[in-house]
């Protein structure tokens, strides 16, 4: 992960487009875990 923001520095982007990406994957992430609960529990 340090890798790769020093990548992105390199690059000139920015501490806030950074922090806007970062937010979007955790959006997609948490919404694949609740899907992944939601599956869980209705086939109980």
């Amino acid at each position: 992960m340090k890798n790769l923001l020093g990548v992105a520095k390199q690059q000139k982007i920015t501490d806030e487009e950074i922090g806007v990406v970062l937010s979007i994957v955790m959006a997609v992430v948490a919404g694949g875990v609740r899907g992944r609960l939601r599956e869980a529990m209705s086939t109980e």
